[in-house]
């Protein structure tokens, strides 16, 4: 639970799913990486703006491959086991940053 855990990142972004041979947007809101308090283990959270639905919560792992997505120099894609739909789920994430600087 987030009582469990510190934040270490937050920032506004908009997230998207391969889906289909494509990115399809998933939400926009604020997404964070919380830091176990007695496990050390990371996840990220993301809930989308107004309805507050979580739309990604998995784990970030130092074996986490981030790459840049082609077609924008402020998003990283990757892909993970997510559990936001509270089922695990192999998904193809893109996220994008307001700016250059925060996706660094």
């Amino acid at each position: 639970t987030e009582e469990d855990e510190t934040p270490l990142f937050t920032a506004r972004v908009k997230l998207f799913i391969f889906e289909n041979s494509e990115f399809k947007e998933r939400g926009t809101g604020n997404v964070l990486l919380l830091k176990h308090k007695q496990t050390g283990k990371i996840r990220l959270l993301m809930r989308r703006e107004k309805v507050l639905s979580v739309c990604a919560n998995h784990y970030v792992f130092p074996s986490t491959v981030l790459k840049p997505l082609y077609t924008s120099s402020r998003s990283l894609t990757y892909i993970t086991t997510d559990f936001s739909d509270e089922e695990a789920v192999t998904r193809h994430f893109a996220i994008r940053f307001p700016t250059d600087e925060v996706c660094e």
